[in-house]
């Protein structure tokens, strides 16, 4: 059967493990979505890169990985970055997800833009994630719908808490579909 299996379309060019010098990654409030409010600025604030010094266990992937508070909501796309996608389509998206610790889930959302400079959730796109015991690989399946470009979102279940939650290594992926067999 796995000869009937292909993949259909396009691949998305979503892949984030935030070993880059600079990513390209951003941040919003998730409670009003005004601009989030850094120490130091957005990279040495949500990037772990010291594994040494990480609030959590050693990365399950590479050096670096992204730390997410709970009042926030961060993308590991710039501001205005989207993902193409095909409309109609059912993709994955897997990823690393760390919440020990955090007494909270983590939680992963994708948007798609809406009127203007508006972003609007994908129905059945939002999920929580527990990963109390350390770092696991969870997978979050959505239709694209009529969105032909999306936004990951990257958040925690207690948006007043100041806990954070981590995640690492994000790929969105197409479903391989199954060809008839003639």
């Amino acid at each position: 059967h796995l000869s009937n299996m292909n993949e259909v379309g396009i691949n998305t060019d979503a892949h984030y493990d935030f070993e880059d010098s600079v990513p390209a990654i951003s941040c919003k409030r998730a409670d009003n979505g005004s601009a989030c409010v850094f120490s130091k600025n957005i990279i040495t604030d949500l990037l772990v890169r010291e594994p040494e010094k990480a609030p959590n266990d050693y990365p399950a992937h590479g050096a670096s990985y992204v730390r997410v508070p709970g009042a926030y909501l961060v993308s590991p796309q710039s501001g205005n970055s989207w993902t193409t996608v095909i409309p109609n389509k059912e993709y994955f998206i897997n990823f690393l997800v760390n919440t020990k610790n955090s007494g909270m889930g983590a939680v992963v959302m994708m948007k798609k833009p809406g009127a203007g400079k508006s972003e609007i959730a994908i129905p059945g796109a939002t999920q929580s994630f527990y990963s109390n015991n350390g770092w696991t690989r969870q997978i979050l399946s959505f239709n694209s719908g009529v969105a032909t470009s999306v936004k990951i979102y990257l958040g925690a279940t207690d948006t007043t808490s100041d806990r954070q939650v981590f995640f690492d290594d994000i790929n969105i992926e197409l479903v391989l579909e199954v060809n008839a067999i003639s």
